[in-house]
């Protein structure tokens, strides 16, 4: 009853209006310290999925907030925080956490349990380290924890694969790990004002990265500190990039010194353990591809191999291995133009397979992510209009990501596509794949498909490139393991015409000649 007689206005009227949001900015002081804190019915609007309390003298959450099962943005920003209860772990389906500009000094290890948070803004605390649990957020994608007290970034962070935008400014951060090279999806990185004398070169494997930051840092060397004060981030990535590949160069180097020389005259057979990873090329005559003699005209280079030994499941591998493919797509195929990836799960395939041009409306396929099958026509008329709609109103939606390709297909009157013995389409270059042959952490052999317009020179480099960089990939995940270096298979596929001539075959004798000296190429 009391605390009816209490209640707030602003919380009176969420309560009879039943409203999904709450904003208390500002002017709320005298009740705080009247009462002793906030007005305790907040906690009892469980259908609050926004709430912001702001530029108060609020120093503590009642323990009741984490009754607020249904809040997906909780601001809490410019209060007099000192502490945060660890009820705040049950706010499970909370994606936006704002506690800036308050005195807190650390967080409760519960913050591990927000599983659905994307945005985390920490900036302006004095906060001295950041709990373990942070880790767990695998959903997080933006994090500013600027303007505090921190001296290191915690191991667990290295696995927030999901991350985007990291901003760790005015801290007295000393090193950033090499690991940092995991987060493959990272896209701005802040480091200004911290206390770094040396910036791991590994930091270029980021293969997303546009903007990096790192002034008002002891940096001593000095070509660096040029490039940063340059303030031209494209400049001071591809100095990382050239740093990267120049400690990859003398380690191989450094290597192949600390070998024993062999008697004269006689020559040594590779041993796997003079290397990072081997590359076991196999025969595999019964795996077959058909192109017929209308995709000449169309998109007439198509090249195969099948992928195993890459474990997919292992934590990390599946989200680098697609960020891999897009990488690739955005530099070597320069933008799908000069070649298209595509990668089948092995297992949902049935050979041989044909490759063959047919009329848009005449191809049926089930787009990635969709549930139903459409035509060819259907798809590309559906990125043309959603390309429009979203041209107007700068919205995103599933396919934004395709429309950028549509100019290599859009007035095309025939289209090329790979189907398998039941004729059903599983890839159409250089759009999309099949959802009925998507790879998954589960997936264990690959199907890797390079087609190009232009040449089959375009599609071997890219193959070469894409197999490459899977074992790096798989050499990097497995770097912390003490176990002896890994293999991974493949197995060649032929392509012929419907008169059963042979093409090409990939892997042969004359493709993977120009890999790192740390790969092992055994050809049986």
């Amino acid at each position: 009853m009391d605390d009816q007689a209490n209640i707030w206005p602003e919380v009176d009227v969420a309560r009879r209006e039943h409203r999904y949001e709450l904003v208390l900015n500002g002017g709320i002081d005298s009740r705080i310290e009247k009462q002793g804190g906030l007005d305790t019915n907040i906690c009892k609007l469980t259908n609050l999925n926004f709430l912001r309390i702001s530029h108060s003298c609020l120093t503590v959450l009642p323990d009741d907030i984490g009754l607020l099962i249904n809040l997906k943005n909780l601001l809490l920003d410019h209060n007099k925080l000192v502490s945060i209860p660890c009820t705040i772990g049950k706010l499970t389906k909370l994606k936006v956490l704002d506690l800036s500009y308050n005195n807190l000094e650390k967080l409760p290890d519960e913050t591990g349990q927000l599983l659905q948070l994307t945005d985390l803004n920490l900036i302006c605390n004095q906060l001295t380290s950041l709990p373990t649990s942070i880790g767990n957020l695998q959903s997080l994608a933006r994090m500013n924890i600027s303007s505090n007290k921190l001296n290191q970034l915690p191991d667990q962070l290295y696995h927030a694969t999901n991350l985007c935008e990291f901003r760790a400014a005015e801290n007295i951060i000393t090193d950033v790990r090499d690991d940092i090279a995991s987060l493959c999806q990272l896209k701005t990185l802040d480091l200004n004002g911290n206390k770094m004398e040396i910036v791991p070169h590994q930091i270029a494997l980021c293969g997303k990265l546009k903007e990096l930051t790192l002034m008002d840092n002891p940096i001593k060397d000095r070509k660096c500190i040029k490039l940063i004060k340059q303030n031209n981030s494209k400049l001071l990535i591809e100095y990382f990039r050239t740093m990267n590949k120049k400690a990859r160069d003398n380690k191989s180097l450094s290597q192949k010194q600390d070998q024993p020389s062999d008697q004269p005259g006689d020559e040594a057979s590779p041993k796997l353990e003079d290397y990072c990873i081997a590359l076991d090329v196999l025969p595999m005559p019964d795996v077959r591809v058909y192109a017929t003699s209308n995709v000449l005209d169309v998109r007439a280079n198509l090249v195969c191999c099948i992928l195993k030994g890459v474990d997919l499941s292992y934590p990390d591998m599946f989200k680098r291995f697609i960020a891999l493919q897009t990488k690739l797509h955005d530099t070597i195929c320069n933008k799908r133009i000069l070649a298209t990836i595509a990668t089948h799960d092995l297992n949902k395939i049935g050979f041989p397979l044909s490759y063959q041009a047919k009329a848009p409306d005449e191809i049926s396929i089930i787009p990635l992510d969709r549930d139903c099958a459409v035509t060819a026509k259907q798809f590309v008329d559906q990125l043309v209009k959603d390309s429009n709609v979203t041209g107007q109103t700068k919205r995103k939606n599933k396919n934004s990501g395709l429309q950028k390709y549509l100019a290599l297909v859009k007035d095309s009157e025939m289209l090329a596509c790979l189907m398998d013995s039941k004729n059903s389409v599983i890839s159409l270059p250089p759009l999309v794949n099949s959802e009925k042959t998507k790879i998954s952490p589960g997936t264990k052999a690959i199907l890797l498909e390079i087609t190009s317009a232009k040449s089959l020179a375009a599609c071997k480099k890219v193959m070469d490139t894409l197999i490459e960089n899977i074992a790096e990939l798989v050499v990097d995940i497995n770097k912390d393991q003490e176990s002896a270096p890994k293999s991974i298979i493949l197995e060649q596929v032929r392509i012929g015409n419907q008169e059963g001539d042979l093409k090409v075959v990939y892997p042969s004798r004359t493709d993977l000649t120009n890999f790192r000296k740390e790969i092992l190429i055994r050809r049986n």
